[in-house]
């Protein structure tokens, strides 16, 4: 399959939220996209990537939606960190476009395998429509031409998740779920 990887923010002029000690959204949205990149490729995937580094020129969303539309990828994934003014708030979430779409089922596989992953962590759902994702009018869910999800892989602005979200551990093995659902999806709908 070819999977466009969106690290969420640009790192230059939006760095998305920052914690409380002090990790940037965007830091750690693209060192879990890097790793995302090297698990699908050892399995076989080919890659395409909205940024690499941090890089200002990724400041509009259209054009990351039009990287992936562009590569005619068959997947969109856009990784990001929640943040919440109550630094109480917690868990995973994995967001699609409104309404039954093809990215449901990757959806759901990607809550499984996270889920499985990270026993322990809150799933935030939404079951009002029978699946676990999220919906919402992302400019990135809405207008490229692939099933695309967005995971938030937890609250940058709760100071355990921080932690847990800097560490490369934590971001390798996001990339390792995100990945096993990525081949599930593959295997069923290709």
């Amino acid at each position: 399959m070819r999977v466009c990887i969106d690290a969420g923010h640009d790192g230059v002029i939006d760095c998305g939220a920052v914690g409380q000690r002090g990790c940037l959204e965007s830091d750690i949205s693209l060192y879990t996209a890097l790793a995302l990149k090297e698990n699908l490729q050892a399995r076989g995937h080919e890659v395409v990537m909205t940024r690499e580094c941090n890089d200002e020129r990724l400041y509009s969303l259209m054009r990351r939606v039009n990287i992936a539309n562009e590569a005619a990828a068959d997947l969109f994934i856009s990784l990001h960190c929640n943040a919440a003014e109550n630094t109480a708030a917690k868990g995973m979430e994995v967001f699609t476009s409104p309404g039954e779409t093809g990215a449901d089922p990757f959806a759901t596989m990607i809550y499984e395998e996270l889920a499985a992953m990270f026993p322990d962590q809150l799933q935030r759902t939404d079951y009002s429509d029978g699946d676990p994702d999220k919906e919402a009018r992302f400019t990135v869910l809405m207008e490229t031409n692939m099933p695309a999800v967005l995971v938030e892989m937890g609250f940058i602005t709760n100071w355990q998740e921080e932690a847990e979200l800097c560490d490369p551990k934590r971001q390798a093995e996001i990339a390792v779920a995100i990945g096993r659902a990525v081949d599930r999806y593959a295997a069923e709908y290709c």
